[in-house]
């Protein structure tokens, strides 16, 4: 139903079926403008008219974007969905994964396997701490063993388009 015409105590609403309404202005609680899609509905003997919602593809389809980032920040990873990144990996900083880094997985593998005992793949994925902690204890063989294994376990990690893996 839509409003066709707005006089000055009236307002006229033409209806699915082809018929018209008259309802008076004063008993529309909004601002009536022709074209305006409305809703009717009736109790006993008096008649309820109401503006129609429309939500549009494009708002649905941006509540629904919506509610996926929500459940994706929840889990501590959003994946941009533009098309022109369309596997940009993005950071969100939450409590549990606030140290995940984004790195290249050829150039993690290789600084993981072969220079691993001086923690330099800690250090390219931004995780000073962990890669002092390597520098001190490189004497033994411990980084070494730890090292080998995270390079092992990162090929196993799905790259994106650009062959970028979050450790």
């Amino acid at each position: 139903m839509k409003i066709i015409k707005i006089s000055p105590e009236n307002v006229f609403i033409g209806t699915d079926d082809g018929q018209v309404l008259q309802i008076k202005k004063t008993d529309i609680d909004f601002e009536p403008k022709v074209g305006m899609e409305v809703e009717k509905y009736t109790s006993n003997d008096e008649i309820i008219i109401t503006p129609k919602v429309v939500v549009s593809e494009q708002e649905n389809e941006k509540k629904n974007q919506e509610d996926f980032f929500k459940e994706a920040i929840g889990k501590g990873i959003v994946v941009n969905v533009d098309n022109s990144n369309s596997n940009r990996f993005e950071q969100v900083p939450t409590p549990i994964q606030e140290s995940r880094k984004v790195v290249n997985k050829v150039t993690y593998v290789l600084l993981a396997i072969f220079l691993g005992t001086f923690g330099l793949h800690k250090f390219y994925a931004g995780k000073t701490g962990a890669g002092i902690c390597y520098l001190i204890f490189c004497c033994t063989i411990v980084p070494t063993i730890i090292s080998f294994f995270e390079g092992i376990s990162a090929c196993f990690q799905p790259a994106d388009r650009r062959g970028n893996i979050i450790v």
